[in-house]
């Protein structure tokens, strides 16, 4: 729960510190500390999706989220 929490506080600055002033000036702001990545990770570390979503509700929702999956060597072709 700690990193959950020390996550959280460390979001509204990058939000109000980066995030929102480059979409402020037309830009598209790419970022893997945002909550689709939290979410795994914090899931993994064992804490409900409910408690999650309560540190971060204040957190913009991202206009798209892009996941990559990794294809395991033996699975790949050629």
């Amino acid at each position: 729960m700690a990193v959950a929490l020390a996550v959280a506080a460390e979001r509204p600055a990058h939000v109000a510190g980066e995030i929102e002033p480059a979409l402020a000036a037309g830009k598209v702001v790419i970022s893997d500390r945002y909550l689709p990545s939290l979410l795994v990770l914090q899931r993994l570390d064992g804490l409900p999706l409910a408690e999650i979503w309560s540190y971060n509700a204040f957190a913009p929702r991202p206009f798209l989220t892009v996941c990559w999956r990794r294809i395991p060597r033996s699975s790949r072709c050629g």
